[in-house]
C-alpha cells in the first residue's frame, strides 16, 4: 500500500470512516459439494435432505440448543450446501469429520468439505475496497437508471433529536454539511419534500433549514395525524367520549393555506377498519372517500374558481367493508366488503368520477376469512390476498377492458406471511408459512401469467423488501444470537447476490433505488452501513449517537413521475436491456479466461511428470470453483491462480520448478 494510501485510511479513521475490507468470520462458514442432486417439485426430498445434514453431521460438532436450522443455505436443487456456525471451532470439527467422507450418503457421494476462510487463501489476499473502484463499479452497474449524478441525501437523527444532513455519493462517500435542531420528533413527508414535527398543536413543516416554511395551528386535541402523499393535506382523526357514546371526527387542513378547510363526525365506526381508514385522500389529492356507517361518500378537490373547493361528487351504498385501498397512480378505488356468516363477500372496484349508474365495475365474490389489497406500482393491477379455511391464495385483478384475473393457490394449511411486487410489476414474491412446514418458504411468480410460484429457498424469514428501481429483493430474517440476517436475491437469476447479518436498528432504501442504509446496534456502539441495491457494502461509519436514518431526494420534483412516464420508463425495459448488455461481457470475458486458461494448463501438462497428479489437482481446482459459484457468487477469482495453485500443491512432492522456469513459462503464455 503506497504512502498515499496509509495517509489517507489513517485520516479516514480519525473521522470514524471504515472502508470495509471484512470478509468476516470466513472461519465459521462451511461448504459442502457432491451432495445428492433434487428435482425442485418434490419437496419431501429437500426435507429429507436437510434433516439428514443437521442430525447426521451438523449435531455431531454442535450443541442442539446452538443450532437453527437457518444456518443452512440448501438450494432446491441439492447438490452443495453452506452451513454458518457459531464458532470456528466447530467449522473445523466439521471439516475434520466429513472432508472425503462416504459415510453419509454411500460411496457414490465422496463429500467435499472446506472452509470459506480457506478458499479466500486460494485467492490469495482480497483486493482493497477502495472509494474510486467502487466508484466505476456502481457507474457500471446503474447505467440503465440515467442518474448516475444524482447525490442523495442521508439524513441522521441524533439521540438529542437534531438531524444532521448528509450527502452520500459512492465514490466520496459520506459528507456532512449542516445540522439542524428542530425541536421535537423529526417527521419526512411522502415525496420527501418537507420535514415535519408534531408538538403542542403545531405542525411545523421544514425545506432546508430549522425555521418553518408553513405552520398548521389544530384547533383541538387528536389522537392521529397523517399528511397525505400529495403533500398538500394535513387530516386530523379523534375520537370523542359524549354521554358514555363515542362519536369520531376528522378535520383536513391546507397546508399552504395554513388552516382548516373540511371537519365531519359520525357515531359508527368500521367494525374492520382503522379509524385513520374511514377517510384517505389519493395519491394526486384530487379526491378522497369518506365512510359514514353504510355510505361511501366520494369528495373531489377543485382548484378550477381560484380557491380551494370541495364538492361531493357521489355515494355508494357499502356494507362492512373489510379493507379498502387506493390505487397508487390513477383514480380506482378497491373495496371488499365481508358478508355475514357463509355469505359471500363481494370485491369491488370504483371509480370516484363517475356516478354509481354510470360505474363500470368489477364484482367478484369469495368464501374468504381475512384479506388483504396490494396494489401494483403502476396502478393496473390489484391483488387480493385471502385466507381461507384451507390455504391462501392471491386473485390478481388487471384494470383493463374486461377485467381479467389470475389465481394463484399455495400448497394446502399455508399461510402468508408477506408479499411485495417488483418496481416494473413484472415479479413478485410470497413468504409462506404452512402446518407441514413452519419455517417461512419464499416463492418467486410471473405476474400476468400462467406460470406457478417457484420456490426459492426455505429460511426463518419475516419480512420482504424490493429494492425500488431494481429486480433485487432483500429477505430479513433471523440470524444467530438476536441478530438478523440481510440477503440480496436476483429474482431474474434466481440466486443469492449477498448476505449479512446485522442488529438492525433501523432500515432505509433510497429513493433512487441505489442505496440501502442499515443502523447496525453492537456492543461496541452503532454503525452505519450503507450498501448499494445488488449487496455490496460501500461504506461503515462509526456512527453512535445516531438513533435513526432517513433518505431524502435532492431533486425532489424529479421523483415525480406521470403515468405516461411510467409506461415509458417500462416499455423501453432500461432494467433488461442493461442485464443484456452485462450478460454479453460476462460471456465474452468468459471465452477469455477459457482460453487463457487452456494455454497455461499445456505449459503446466509439458513442466510436470506426473500426470495422474496433474489429473487430480484440476478436478479438485474444478470442483472447489464450481462450488463458489453455486454458493457464493461474490467469490469470483482467477482460473489460472486456483489452477497453479492447486497443480504445484498437488505436485510439490514430485519435482521441482525454480522460480526462473515458471516466470518462463508465464513469458511464454504471454506471448
Amino acid at each position: 500500500m503506497s504512502n498515499f494510501e496509509e495517509e489517507a485510511r489513517a485520516q479516514l479513521q480519525k473521522e470514524s470512516v471504515f472502508y470495509p475490507e471484512k470478509q468476516e468470520n470466513l472461519d465459521r462458514i462451511v461448504l459442502i459439494s457432491n451432495l445428492p442432486a433434487l428435482e425442485p417439485e418434490k419437496e419431501r426430498d429437500y426435507k429429507v435432505l436437510l434433516k439428514r445434514i443437521v442430525q447426521l453431521m451438523a449435531l455431531q460438532v454442535t450443541q442442539v440448543e446452538n443450532f437453527k436450522q437457518s444456518q443452512i443455505d440448501l438450494p432446491v436443487t441439492g447438490q452443495v450446501c453452506a452451513i454458518r456456525f457459531g464458532a470456528s471451532s466447530e467449522a473445523a470439527k466439521f471439516v475434520q469429520m466429513f472432508h472425503n467422507s462416504t459415510s453419509i450418503f454411500g460411496a457414490k457421494y465422496l463429500l467435499q468439505v472446506t472452509t470459506c476462510a480457506e478458499l479466500q487463501k486460494m485467492q490469495g489476499p482480497a483486493p482493497v475496497n477502495t472509494a474510486s473502484d467502487k466508484q466505476i463499479e456502481l457507474q457500471s452497474r446503474f447505467d440503465h437508471l440515467n442518474q448516475a449524478d444524482v447525490i442523495s441525501q442521508l439524513n441522521l437523527v441524533t439521540k438529542r433529536q437534531k438531524l444532521r444532513i448528509c450527502d452520500f455519493v459512492s465514490g466520496t462517500g459520506l459528507t456532512q454539511q449542516r445540522e439542524l435542531d428542530l425541536n421535537g420528533q423529526i417527521y419526512q413527508t411522502a415525496k420527501g419534500t418537507f420535514l415535519y414535527t408534531k408538538d403542542d398543536g403545531k405542525i411545523k413543516f421544514y425545506l432546508d433549514s430549522d425555521v418553518p416554511v408553513f405552520t398548521v395551528v389544530l384547533t383541538t386535541v387528536v389522537d392521529h395525524i397523517e399528511v397525505t402523499d400529495c403533500e398538500k393535506f394535513v387530516v386530523c382523526y379523534s375520537k370523542k367520549e359524549y354521554q358514555n357514546a363515542s362519536h369520531y371526527q376528522v378535520q383536513i387542513y391546507s397546508v399552504m393555506e395554513e388552516q382548516m378547510i373540511f371537519e365531519t363526525e359520525w357515531q359508527t365506526m368500521s367494525a374492520f377498519l382503522k379509524l385513520e381508514e374511514h377517510l384517505r385522500f389519493n395519491s394526486a389529492g384530487t379526491y378522497f372517500y369518506m365512510i359514514k356507517g353504510n355510505i361511501l361518500v366520494f369528495f373531489n378537490i377543485s382548484l378550477e374558481k381560484d380557491f380551494l373547493e370541495i364538492i361531493n361528487q357521489n355515494e355508494h351504498q357499502m356494507n362492512n367493508i373489510q379493507a379498502i385501498c387506493w390505487s397508487p397512480l390513477q383514480n380506482y378505488l378497491a373495496v371488499f366488503q365481508k358478508s355475514k356468516q357463509d355469505m359471500p363477500s363481494l370485491f369491488t372496484i370504483l371509480r370516484p368520477d363517475l356516478d354509481p349508474f354510470k360505474q363500470k365495475m368489477v364484482s367478484r365474490t369469495y368464501y374468504v376469512e381475512q384479506i388483504r389489497l396490494v396494489w401494483q406500482a403502476n396502478g393496473r393491477q390489484v391483488s387480493l390476498i385471502t385466507d381461507t379455511k384451507q390455504n391462501t391464495q392471491i386473485v390478481n385483478q388487471l384494470i383493463a377492458k374486461d377485467f381479467p384475473s389470475t389465481q394463484t393457490k399455495f400448497p394446502a394449511g399455508s399461510k402468508l406471511k408477506d408479499f411485495q411486487y417488483s418496481f416494473d410489476s413484472k415479479y413478485c414474491v410470497s413468504l409462506i408459512t404452512s402446518k407441514q412446514n413452519p419455517e417461512p418458504t419464499v416463492y418467486i411468480q410471473k405476474t400476468n401469467t400462467d406460470e406457478k410460484p417457484v420456490k426459492m429457498i426455505s429460511l426463518d424469514a419475516e419480512k420482504l423488501h424490493f429494492c425500488p428501481k431494481t429486480n433485487v429483493f432483500v429477505i430479513i430474517g433471523k440470524g444467530i444470537q438476536g441478530t438478523s440476517t440481510v440477503s440480496f436475491v436476483d429474482v431474474l437469476k434466481k440466486c443469492y447476490l449477498a448476505t449479512y447479518e446485522f442488529n438492525i436498528q433501523a432500515f432505509e432504501f433510497d429513493p433512487y433505488g441505489r442505496y440501502l442504509a442499515i443502523l447496525d446496534k453492537q456492543e461496541k456502539g452503532t454503525q452505519l452501513n450503507i450498501l448499494d441495491s445488488v449487496g455490496t457494502c460501500l461504506q461503515v461509519v462509526q456512527v453512535d449517537d445516531i438513533i435513526d436514518v432517513k433518505w431524502r431526494p435532492v431533486d425532489r420534483e424529479g421523483l415525480n413521475l406521470s403515468l405516461e412516464a411510467e409506461e415509458k420508463i417500462n416499455q423501453e425495459n432500461f432494467l433488461e436491456q442493461y442485464l443484456d448488455r452485462q450478460k454479453t461481457l460476462t460471456a465474452e470475458k468468459a471465452t477469455n479466461q477459457a482460453k487463457k486458461y487452456q494455454k497455461l494448463s499445456d505449459k503446466f501438462t509439458q513442466a510436470f511428470c506426473n500426470p495422474k497428479d496433474i489429473e487430480f489437482g484440476q478436478k479438485a481446482a474444478g470442483v472447489k470453483v464450481e462450488l463458489i459459484r453455486q454458493v457464493f457468487p461474490e467469490y469470483e477469482m482467477e482460473y489460472e491462480e486456483i489452477e497453479f495453485h492447486e497443480i504445484f500443491k498437488f505436485n510439490e512432492t514430485v519435482t521441482e520448478i525454480t522460480g526462473e522456469d515458471f516466470k518462463e513459462i508465464k513469458e511464454n503464455e504471454t506471448d
